[in-house]
């Protein structure tokens, strides 16, 4: 009897560990002899669940099983996979858990028996039906998710949604906010600017902030940087300083640009947006403007044409600074002109205008509507530092371009574009003709004192007075005089430098690769510097310093440093 009570044990003991799949009890398919209600029940103290339908520990409270609260705990559970300590019964295999039998034994051929009752214990359990034991699980959940009941607040929901289509401006804001968090109601930032649109078209400020973020977030399909940021601008006038009823600059706009082009774009966007928040300043106050202004394209299309100055009118700095982006952009005229554009924006540098140097600088910087030029991109940064521009580009490209040559080679030349602009001698022609920095030491005298230029004067390049031809022929005859030479790289190896023109006699420097054989037959290519002098092309040129590897011959002139 002992074996045969041993056997049903292990047999059961088996059944259960099968059934629990190793102490998991997954909620999804449930196991024998323990019911979700007890496993329920163990982890229900100490926590709650907010109307989204987030489980959270709070002491003293207990989770009421609700069919909202329960898709929350199944959430829950297969998220957190917490443990429990359960009873399960393990049932007699004799009697299949029943405890024995029961009932009424009679003969049923025999009509007149009434039958006698029958209550047997089972002799395998002792009439328990089994045994309880103390199990540790973890709770988890595999299954799909079944699908939200309504909960409270999406019920609410429902009600704002109705109230918002009704146009209830403080239920649209409601709704924006919905969809903007994704909490009870599927995430839309579609929907979520929709309605923020039209409470903003009810008259609900407090529209604009949330509705500027989505226009500037880049992730969004309708990114608009410069529409968003104009937006905030309305939402936070103390963000921006007014410049007449038609522009405002931005006391602090982050710029985290690393290149030019990054930079050039983001400063167009902030001019963009500059002329566009007044704009929608004005619109919001007038009910037949109000959509419209909300609208990127119609804003945009909808500026008051502009007419032209008036004759004898001498616009100050900032008005031709304003006009120039706007006639940039095309905002009032019949469409984008950008040369003309910097042709005002020029106007407003020479007048001492910061923000029109800092924009003149990156568009020479990046070849666009100029000639690349990264001296003359570095000499105009430079200027709109001094004049106080606070674009953190500006310094940050200060200090990438003062790590190269270009610093070195042109060092005074800021400061005597710096003395022109003070005297008010600078021109839009001066800007545009200083693509060769080198200018700067024939031009600027002249301009400075008054004096008829000189014939250095009407140089555009640095093909004056020698070619880069006649200047590398020039350093060929040298070589050959010097060393015996075997051959000099091709032109567009060598590097010509025009260090220095005194008005009289202009100074190069040319670098280059070059072969010759010296006195003991050795062979040699190396680097070769040449520098000479020449006053005119039909005076020879005079030779001052040659080094080619192991050979030198003179020494290096002073106006051949890494100096204009």
């Amino acid at each position: 009897m002992l074996c045969v009570t041993r056997y049903f044990f292990l047999m059961m003991v088996c059944l259960a560990a099968t059934a629990l799949r190793g102490d998991v009890y997954d909620c999804s398919k449930g196991a024998p002899g323990i019911s979700f209600t007890q496993v329920f029940g163990q982890l229900a103290d100490g926590l709650d669940c907010t109307e989204d339908g987030e489980i959270f520990a709070a002491a003293g409270k207990r989770l009421q099983l609700t069919d909202f609260t329960k898709v929350a705990f199944f959430r829950y559970v297969a998220s957190v996979n917490p443990t429990v300590t359960v009873s399960q019964l393990v049932r007699c295999s004799t009697c299949n858990g029943k405890g024995g039998r029961k009932g009424i034994d009679r003969n049923a051929n025999d009509i007149l028996d009434i039958g006698r009752i029958v209550d047997e214990r089972c002799s395998s359990c002792n009439g328990s039906g089994g045994s309880y034991q103390q199990l540790r699980l973890t709770v988890t959940y595999t299954g799909p998710f079944p699908p939200w009941p309504d909960s409270p607040r999406l019920v609410a929901f429902r009600g704002k949604l109705n109230s918002a289509r009704d146009g209830n401006g403080s239920a649209q804001l409601e709704v924006a906010q919905a969809y903007l968090e994704g909490k009870f109601v599927s995430k839309s930032l579609e929907d979520a600017r929709t309605w923020f649109v039209k409470a903003a078209i009810q008259g609900r400020r407090e529209a604009l902030g949330p509705l500027a973020l989505l226009y500037m977030d880049a992730g969004n399909s309708f990114h608009d940087y410069a529409f968003g940021l104009a937006l905030s601008a309305v939402a936070d006038p103390t963000s921006v300083q007014a410049e007449g009823g038609e522009f405002v600059s931005f006391k602090v706009v982050a710029n985290p640009a690393t290149d030019p082009e990054a930079a050039l774009r983001r400063q167009l966007q902030v001019l963009e947006a500059g002329l566009l928040a007044p704009r929608i300043a004005l619109g919001l106050g007038e009910k037949a403007l109000v959509e419209k202004v909300l609208s990127p394209v119609e804003v945009r299309q909808g500026f008051p044409t502009k007419g032209p100055v008036a004759a004898g009118v001498r616009p100050d700095k900032r008005t031709l600074f304003i006009r120039g982006v706007a006639r940039y952009f095309g905002y009032g005229f019949p469409g984008p002109d950008r040369q003309e554009g910097l042709r005002l924006l020029e106007s407003a540098a020479c007048l001492k205008d910061a923000d029109a140097f800092f924009l003149i600088a990156l568009h020479f910087d990046l070849a666009k509507d100029y000639p690349a030029s990264s001296q003359t991109a570095w000499a105009y940064y430079n200027l709109a530092n001094r004049l106080g521009e606070k674009d953190p580009f500006c310094m940050t490209r200060l200090r990438q371009l003062e790590r190269t040559d270009v610093a070195t080679d042109w060092a005074d030349a800021p400061d005597a574009l710096w003395d022109c602009l003070q005297q008010g001698k600078f021109t839009p022609k001066l800007i545009r003709d200083f693509i060769d920095l080198s200018l700067y030491r024939v031009v600027l005298p002249s301009v400075l004192a008054g004096t008829t230029p000189s014939p250095y004067d009407t140089a555009t390049t640095q093909e004056v007075p020698l070619s880069k031809g006649q200047v590398l022929a020039q350093v060929r005859e040298m070589l050959r005089l010097k060393l015996n030479l075997l051959g000099v790289s091709p032109d567009d190896e060598s590097i010509v430098r025009k260090c220095w023109d005194d008005g009289s006699t202009r100074y190069y420097s040319v670098s280059g690769i070059v072969t010759f054989v010296h006195p003991d037959s050795r062979r040699e290519t190396a680097p070769y510097t040449v520098c000479f002098m020449v006053t005119t092309p039909a005076t020879p040129a005079t030779l001052l310093y040659c080094s080619a590897g192991t050979v030198h011959f003179g020494q290096p002139p002073p106006q051949c440093g890494r100096r204009p």
